[in-house]
């Protein structure tokens, strides 16, 4: 259990920093803005989730994004990062889908002919 609650925080390390590259893509100052930019995506993320009425947690992890982000660059950039986050993070899920269902449809190797006596 520990062991997967470890890399469940380590996950979450570029999942931040994708914020943060985008807030930092805006304006925001690059040191000032890490942490409120990791901190804000897990708990947008993870408010988003405890929404269950909003598919993925439309809109929810975009005001709270905007939210969060207040201190560190003005509200029109963060409603870019907002969107652009929801974009990339779209972008991704389809990317790794499409991959998986790639490699799952890849042929298989042929069986092995049996052995002659």
């Amino acid at each position: 259990m520990a062991a997967s609650v470890g890399w469940t925080l380590v996950a979450w390390i570029p999942l931040g920093l994708h914020v943060w590259l985008l807030t930092w893509a805006v304006g925001g100052d690059a040191l000032r803005s890490l942490g409120p930019a990791v901190g804000a995506y897990a708990l947008a993320w993870t408010l988003g989730l405890l929404v269950v009425f909003a598919p993925a947690g439309l809109g929810v992890r975009e005001v709270v994004l905007v939210v969060a982000l207040a201190p560190v660059v003005d509200a029109g950039a963060a409603l870019v990062v907002a969107v652009l986050s929801r974009l990339v993070m779209t972008v991704a899920d389809v990317g790794w889908a499409g991959l998986s269902l790639a490699l799952s449809r890849a042929p298989a190797a042929p069986e092995p002919e049996p052995e002659r006596a």
